[in-house]
């Protein structure tokens, strides 16, 4: 049985909203709401880096997350391209220090008790200085294309006949400490 990745946010309001619908015959999502994004399938991750409880992550990489679709980090964002063509993703990767470590690298979350079953945890994040500035959240998401002639004019093509050439990868600004267990978190850029 394949694992879920949950997502979502509570809070919602008038503005743009997508739902997903599941086709038990096709795998696609047709979208409603935005808001009402709980899940979606693990099988859309390729690698997430650092692996969990890794301690000894090179401190000269950022952790990051990358996906099969090269457009799945921007497929359900709430606005429109800025005018200079910046796009927040709709997800964000937040990373957190998981144990106590000494006065000087506390733990940086909790998860709060479950009220509802059927959703995914919730965390209380103890600092929110330890959060990627969203405002720069289009930085950390970037698509990357194997492309063997070089062509920038066939990226199209190429993505949409050779799917497996094209990943997306979302990125957290955030450098680790050495010999310090982090918790990875994949939550909504925006509130809705």
């Amino acid at each position: 049985m394949a694992k879920t990745v949950r997502i979502y946010r509570r809070k919602h309001s008038d503005k743009t909203h997508w739902r997903i619908r599941y086709d038990l015959n096709k795998e696609y999502l047709m979208p409603y709401a935005a808001g009402d994004i709980l899940c979606f399938r693990d099988r859309i991750i390729t690698l997430i880096y650092p692996l969990a409880d890794v301690s000894d992550f090179e401190p000269n990489y950022f952790p990051f997350i990358e996906f099969a679709d090269p457009d799945f980090p921007w497929r359900f964002t709430a606005t429109k391209p800025e005018s200079d063509g910046k796009l927040n993703p709709w997800i964000t990767l937040v990373v957190l220090v998981s144990e106590n470590h000494s006065e000087e690298i506390p733990m940086e979350f909790e998860f709060l008790p479950s009220t509802n079953r059927g959703l995914p945890p919730a965390i209380k994040v103890y600092d929110s200085n330890n959060l990627p500035d969203l405002d720069f959240a289009w930085r950390w998401a970037h698509t990357h294309v194997t492309n063997k002639d070089g062509k920038e004019n066939e990226l199209e093509n190429l993505i949409r006949n050779e799917p497996k050439q094209a990943i997306c990868r979302l990125i957290c600004p955030r450098k680790l400490a050495p010999d310090v267990k982090y918790r990875v978190f994949l939550v909504p850029t925006f509130e809705i």
